[in-house]
């Protein structure tokens, strides 16, 4: 029994080992990855190690993306890897700041339930990141109501919620927060924050 509990661990520690190896970019399949990537002109930012949109938008081509697919063992979850990758690039295409056409939002739909069908096959058992959940089950109904995607952005928005924490603070002695919070708005308001861009 005791045997039994110490190969488990043994193999937890296998585990993680190999995690780390792949999470701090070395292995060998890693490295065949950067070099994939570089040649494909995405170069990961040392800093950070990401990627810029650029960057991003080279890899997400669908030639591009067989190039890097083949550094991996072959594996029946490399063709659902593919198309997930395929249909990200194709929706990343359609985030433009103006309205969408009738066409142009069936094929978001599409291609959000390409994405989703292939992601269910190779990473079923996962969680989603929010913001991957938001475009599963929000994008669409965002895009019917308001018939563009693009002509809001997180920077804006993000860039919104920094001044709103500021006036916050600014208003941290009003200790009733709908009345705290209609002073933000008012000064919103008065700095011009929120206008209406019609």
């Amino acid at each position: 029994m005791a045997r039994d509990a110490w190969s488990c661990v043994a193999e937890k520690i296998e585990e993680y080992n190999l995690l780390m190896v792949a999470v701090n970019g070395m292995g060998p399949v890693r490295k065949s990855l950067e070099k994939a990537w570089k040649d494909l002109g995405a170069d990961m930012s040392a800093w950070t190690q990401t990627f810029t949109g650029n960057h991003v938008l080279k890899l997400l081509d669908e030639d591009a993306i067989d190039k890097y697919l083949a550094v991996l063992a072959p594996s029946s979850i490399i063709p659902h890897v593919k198309q997930y990758l395929v249909a990200i690039g194709k929706i990343q295409k359609m985030c433009v700041a103006r309205e969408m056409s009738a066409v142009e939002k069936e094929e978001l739909n599409k291609q959000i339930d390409v994405l989703f069908f292939h992601l269910k096959k190779f990473a079923g058992a996962q969680n989603v990141t929010p913001k991957l959940h938001v475009l599963l089950e929000r994008v669409t109904a965002f895009v019917e109501r308001n018939n563009t995607w693009a002509k809001t952005s997180e920077q804006s928005i993000e860039g919104l919620h920094a001044i709103v924490n500021s006036l916050k603070v600014q208003y941290r002695s009003i200790r009733k927060k709908e009345l705290q919070m209609g002073y933000v708005f008012r000064s919103l308001l008065f700095y011009n924050q929120i206008f209406n861009s019609y």
